[in-house]
């Protein structure tokens, strides 16, 4: 469940990162980007007195990277913290290494990961002090203070102490987090044309400090956890599987094989809107961008038609935090509805006619008997013959709360047709084409997520994937 509590704080993030998530009174649902001015403000700058070690590099727009060398997300950030340095000139950096330091440990640290801009040791804790620090890592911004601003300083009513200088605060991060550069440069670059630096993939942290909404709500889909759900069948680490899993994989920019942490986990906004989503003057439609995964392979007659009607930038708008939270915990937990796994709406004929043909098919199959296992009030409920049979009509798997025991076959269990979906039709006109076959299927991007919709954790946690394959393969 990790991931689901680093899915949950990026929600709770983009309300505390992002003023505009209390929704500006002239918000509407289906407005873009509704965060753009205030992430773009970045922080209000404020004078703040720091130790002179610290300040007297503050010759220009100067970002100070707090960091302990031990932390083990100080050495997950630092990677980008340097790529950042050396690509965004406009601001220059400086190392602050916390008071737990030693300095065995800041050269260890320096020489690890080939840290080139200045490292201070705050020794006696005192920047951390003067800037309120509590954890590690942070970036804040400075600007050396102009005599002429409006942050200037009357130091004869608010003397500055011996050992410190003022400078002007412009913006902090607070913690940093990999995926953050892309923001930075946002907030710290060219206020007429903060995209000028998109260039490539960007990560979604990006794309939602302006576009909150959609944000929010691409949290509550299974594409913000598929990454995930390689770590359920361990294939983590399978390029073959990773690369529908994950953002720009095989891409200069794009997603790195084995890298757990990065920001381009998952299928992000910009697998469907392309790098840099369009704002570095690339614009595609990202309707075409589904067929690349949701092939025949890897999916259930899919089509974009089929598709687009889940695809809502805004269904987070106006639940609660509760309700948000809720639905990140059923994709996790494998309750929530899998609509793209369902099949083509038809008439089921009960598995009597499908064996007139397919004789002796999976003969010792547990499922013909799946009736049995219920109590005679069981076999009435509804509820329990969405698991236990096969209903008499396929037309959704989103919602059967309204559902009677009519409408399943409940004398016979869970028959041929909740496999392979209606075969009304196929009876009609015997054909590969009118019916589905799992036979080239996925197994883990079909089957596993069509049985997990009755094999949960809750009715059958010692279910397996890979034991169930090998007993059909036989019979």
């Amino acid at each position: 469940m990790h991931f689901v509590y680093t899915v949950w704080m990026m929600v709770v993030g983009l309300w505390v990162a992002n003023d505009a998530s209390a929704k500006p009174d002239s918000w509407s649902e289906g407005q873009k980007a509704v965060g753009t001015s205030s992430m773009l403000t970045a922080t209000e700058p404020f004078a703040v007195d720091i130790p002179t070690d610290v300040a007297s590099l503050v010759t220009k727009p100067t970002a100070v990277y707090y960091f302990s060398p031990t932390c083990p997300h100080c050495q997950a950030v630092i990677g980008e913290i340097i790529e950042l340095s050396v690509s965004f000139p406009d601001v220059q950096w400086v190392g602050v290494a916390s008071a737990h330091s030693s300095p065995d440990m800041i050269e260890a640290f320096r020489q690890a990961y080939a840290v080139e801009f200045p490292i201070i040791h705050d020794a006696e804790g005192l920047f951390s002090q003067s800037v309120g620090a509590r954890a590690t890592p942070n970036v804040y911004v400075f600007s050396p203070v102009e005599m002429d601003s409006s942050d200037q300083v009357d130091t004869e009513s608010q003397p500055t102490q011996e050992g410190f200088a003022t400078v002007s605060l412009t913006d902090m991060y607070l913690p940093y987090a990999r995926g953050y550069a892309g923001l930075f440069k946002l907030r710290n670059g060219d206020a007429a044309n903060p995209f000028a630096h998109f260039q490539g993939y960007q990560g979604n942290r990006v794309c939602m400090s302006c576009h909150v909404e959609e944000g929010k709500s691409y949290l509550m889909t299974h594409h913000a956890q598929a990454y995930y759900t390689l770590y359920k069948v361990d294939k983590v680490d399978d390029p073959k599987c990773v690369s529908c899993h994950v953002v720009g994989m095989g891409e200069e920019t794009g997603f790195q094989l084995g890298d757990h942490t990065s920001p381009l986990v998952g299928v992000g906004c910009e697998s469907c809107h392309s790098a840099s989503g369009g704002h570095d003057g690339e614009a595609v439609d990202a309707k075409e961008s589904c067929v690349g995964c949701h092939d025949a392979e890897h999916s259930i007659h899919f089509s974009v038609e089929k598709g687009l009607p889940h695809i809502d930038h805004y269904m987070a708008s106006g639940l609660t935090d509760e309700e948000i939270k809720a639905r990140v915990e059923a994709i996790a937990e494998g309750t929530a509805e899998k609509p793209l796994l369902s099949f083509p709406k038809g008439e089921t004929v009960g598995s009597e006619r499908c064996l007139s043909c397919h004789e002796n098919i999976h003969p010792k199959d547990p499922h013909r008997d799946s009736l049995h296992s219920l109590k005679r009030k069981e076999r009435k409920d509804p509820a329990c013959l969405e698991c236990h049979s096969t209903p008499k009509e396929i037309s959704t798997m989103v919602s059967k709360a309204d559902h009677t025991v009519e409408h399943y076959w409940n004398k016979e269990g869970v028959g041929c047709e909740s496999c392979h979906g209606a075969g009304g039709e196929h009876v009609a006109n015997p054909s590969k084409e009118n019916i589905v076959g799992l036979g080239d299927s996925c197994p883990v991007c079909v089957l596993e997520s069509m049985c997990t919709s009755c094999h949960t954790p809750k009715w059958d946690p010692t279910w397996n994937l890979d034991e169930r394959i090998k007993i059909y393969s036989q019979d």
